[in-house]
């Protein structure tokens, strides 16, 4: 098994991702990720529309002469503080206690929380396709997908505070 851990973000309010890389099987396919964390600077305390932005996965899989089949990467995002991808939010730095609801979707539309596959937040496939004209050498492939967070409009005024959570992600192939 094969990880690759670390932590990286931007200050003020801030989405930390944890990366991790587990390969489902023996294959001789490799897989690599890299991952930018969404910042959404400063909000208002109170405003009556959402706060949107937006970062990129890259997967990269190098196939084999042996991956003629091709491969499949699952893209998993966790829960977070919340401990459901459904309800997430950021903790404050100033105390645990201060809150700020949020969550991270798979399309632009915010229609499809993107997550582990648990509660209704799914994953995201990405297929990595063999090239039978380049076979006597391993063939690498990079696909990026959008991770766009959103942060829901404000009714009442939320305490003044940087606010974050770790959110770990995980390839599986």
């Amino acid at each position: 098994m094969r990880r690759h851990p670390s932590l990286t973000g931007t200050a003020l309010l801030v989405l930390l991702l944890g990366l991790l890389v587990v390969p489902a099987n023996a294959a001789a396919a490799s897989c690599s990720m890299s991952v930018g964390a969404p910042g959404f600077g400063a909000i208002p305390q109170l405003r009556s529309t959402p706060t949107d932005t937006q970062a990129t996965v890259s997967v990269t899989c190098a196939l084999a002469v042996t991956d003629v089949n091709g491969i499949s990467a699952t893209v998993k995002l966790g829960a977070g503080n919340a401990g459901s991808a459904l309800n997430r939010y950021m903790s404050g730095a100033k105390s645990e206690h201060h809150h700020l609801a949020y969550n991270l979707f798979a399309d632009l539309s915010h229609s499809s929380i993107w997550g582990d596959g648990t509660n209704g937040a799914a994953p995201v496939v990405l297929s990595f396709s063999y090239n039978a004209a380049n076979a006597a050498q391993n063939i690498s492939a990079t696909q990026m997908r959008m991770i766009y967070a959103s942060v829901p409009p404000l009714a009442t005024q939320t305490v003044a505070d940087t606010y974050m959570d770790v959110i770990l992600v995980t390839v599986d192939y």
